[in-house]
């Protein structure tokens, strides 16, 4: 994360700049809003805006990147015992999902085809750094053959497409969605289908 996100000045200034964009996306694709709109909108002076960014993509990009920081709340490399990994993670997935429930039409621009795909990429590398080292912690506690950094990829490219797919329907069940998500994650992950008390993983002739 930036240092001026940090000090009170740059998060007004951070603050400002998202609600203006926000309120410049609601007729229009993010790829058409220029720096000279977002600037007048916000009342940021354009000197001050390109000592934090190059353009708008970047501001995107990093107004994001650090708003999923926020949510998912979960340092890199943390470890967690068997018992309270469902829970740590459930509540992460509850935040992110709650989000774009909140904002889906900031969502729909962000994560829809007319979306910047550079602050798309940095949205799902953001998410494979976190599922790898949240693989990691899980794979401590079974004997599967996982590459952790594959197993993150995987997960991270699924759980990008329910957010999008969130964003782009209508309902507001958050824990649906969640249950949702984790009845996609692989047995081995604590939480995963397959590894809850009353879960089945095979039935004798596929039915």
């Amino acid at each position: 994360m930036h240092a001026h996100t940090q000090d009170p000045r740059g998060r007004r200034t951070r603050a400002a700049l998202h609600a203006a964009l926000l309120r410049l996306i609601e007729d229009r694709p993010i790829a058409q809003v220029t720096v000279s709109e977002l600037c007048r909108e916000a009342d940021i002076h354009r000197t001050t805006f390109y000592k934090h960014y190059s353009d708008v993509p970047d501001f995107v990009r990093q107004q994001f990147a650090s708003i999923l920081d926020e949510l998912i709340g979960i340092p890199l490399n943390s470890r967690f015992s068997y018992e309270e990994t469902p829970r740590v993670y459930r509540e992460a997935a509850t935040r992110v999902f709650a989000a774009v429930v909140g904002e889906r039409a900031v969502y729909r621009r962000l994560l829809g085809r007319e979306g910047d795909p550079g602050s798309q990429r940095a949205l799902l590398d953001g998410l494979i750094a976190r599922f790898t080292s949240a693989a990691e912690n899980c794979l401590r506690f079974t004997g599967a053959p996982v590459d952790p950094e594959a197993a993150g990829a995987a997960m991270a490219g699924a759980a990008l497409l329910l957010a999008e797919r969130l964003a782009h329907g209508e309902s507001t069940d958050v824990d649906s969605a969640v249950d949702a998500w984790l009845d996609c994650l692989p047995g081995w992950f604590a939480g995963g289908w397959g590894n809850r008390p009353g879960d089945v993983m095979y039935h004798e002739g596929g039915e």
